[in-house]
């Protein structure tokens, strides 16, 4: 099954719509962090044997897995925290175009004291496979975890959304006269 990439952008000119589209966002994440939570309870079990681990290879690979299943935890519960808040007292604009409503990354993390272990946890691991490893692939990889925060914030902003058609306006579908009966 392919990894069901974050919906970012809301069309908001109400709050209907706004609701139905943050309700269809959270069903692929909801069935993404099921699989996320096995490997996190996976790699959980061998955590205790880490230190145990003979290999700087082995103990890089454990330690990225770890802080990366971690970082995608905190995110998809952030990502859920912020939408839920959203659905259920939707934010007003403070810009009289703004119709949309979008989530960026951002330092602040709206989930919990849970989250936040995990959030904590995430970037021990991360940043220990970047002190530990300097110049690998893990490294690397640790680096482009790290590049961009793991908390949600909404910005508002505009987009061009269709217009109903009106029956006056003949931009809609154009059917032959015998259609049009």
């Amino acid at each position: 099954e392919d990894v069901p990439v974050p919906q970012l952008a809301f069309q908001a000119n109400n709050d209907n719509v706004l609701r139905e589209q943050i309700t269809d966002a959270q069903k692929p994440l909801a069935t993404m962090d099921y699989f996320l939570q096995q490997v996190h309870t996976a790699l959980e079990a061998g955590e205790k044997q880490r230190d145990k681990l003979d290999s700087d290879r082995w103990r890089a690979s454990f330690d990225l897995a770890m802080g990366r299943v971690l970082a995608m935890r905190v995110r998809a519960f952030g990502y859920n925290t912020v939408l839920a808040e959203m659905k259920s007292s939707p934010k007003k604009f403070e810009q009289s175009d703004s119709n949309q409503w979008r989530l960026e990354p951002s330092e602040s993390l709206n989930a919990g004291a849970t989250v936040k272990r995990m959030h904590d946890k995430a970037i021990e691991y991360l940043t220990r496979v970047i002190n530990e490893h300097p110049g690998t692939p893990w490294a690397f990889l640790a680096q482009v975890e790290l590049s961009e925060p793991l908390g949600w914030k909404w910005v508002e902003g505009h987009m061009q959304i269709a217009e109903a058609n009106t029956g006056n306006n003949r931009n809609g579908p154009q059917f032959a006269p015998e259609e049009e009966m």
